[in-house]
């Protein structure tokens, strides 16, 4: 399946739903899955956003945006940097430029996305591009094009490290039991201590 989905990544192209430059640029460099998704927040940019007031102070452009949902978000946006900050934080979620940000960088004139918007886990070349080892040398491509003894030792690796990470959750709940177990153990001795003088002065 994930072999199937790069090769449609890289040989296919999907319908771009705008004129927008950014739109264009978008499907050149992300996957088809996030693609579909930058392209969802463009057509709300286009469709649900209205700018409601746009201040410049120095270098910086404040614009403040009605969305959809009828929300007032306020992007702080950096004329010479091309760096824009959401209220939303859609950016710092998912690595992906939320319809707000798109609206003011469209407005600025801008028809790519900024390179430091780039992730590259999200692009077509993401796994083209070097992987490290524990050591920190480098193996070319990712795991699915490298050799099949290869692949097998990072499957393991991975499955020996999550099952470690099991191990130490569960051995942190175990130890949590054992300290909630003596603490009650304390309680209802000093409970019994404190009830005890009661029943020998009614005895």
């Amino acid at each position: 399946m994930e072999l199937l989905n790069d090769n449609a990544t890289l040989h296919s192209l999907p319908m771009l739903e705008t004129p927008w430059g950014i739109e264009s640029h978008a499907r050149d460099v992300y996957t088809h899955t996030i693609f579909s998704i930058f392209q969802d927040e463009v057509i709300c940019a286009r469709d649900k956003c209205d700018t409601q007031t746009m201040v410049q102070v120095g270098d910086e452009r404040i614009a403040r945006i009605m969305d959809g949902g009828e929300k007032i978000r306020e992007v702080r946006y950096n004329t010479c940097t091309w760096v824009a900050q959401c209220s939303c934080k859609l950016f710092e979620s998912i690595g992906i430029l939320c319809c707000h940000i798109i609206l003011v960088l469209k407005g600025a004139g801008c028809n790519e996305i900024p390179e430091h918007y780039l992730l590259c886990r999200w692009t077509k070349t993401a796994t083209k591009n070097a992987v490290f080892d524990a050591n920190g040398n480098v193996i070319e491509g990712s795991c699915t094009s490298l050799p099949p003894n290869m692949r097998r030792l990072c499957s393991e690796t991975w499955s020996k490290f999550k099952s470690g990470m099991q191990a130490a959750k569960q051995s942190v709940l175990v130890m949590l039991l054992s300290k909630c177990q003596r603490w009650a153990q304390t309680v209802e001795k000093v409970r019994f201590q404190s009830l005890n003088p009661l029943l020998e002065h009614n005895f």
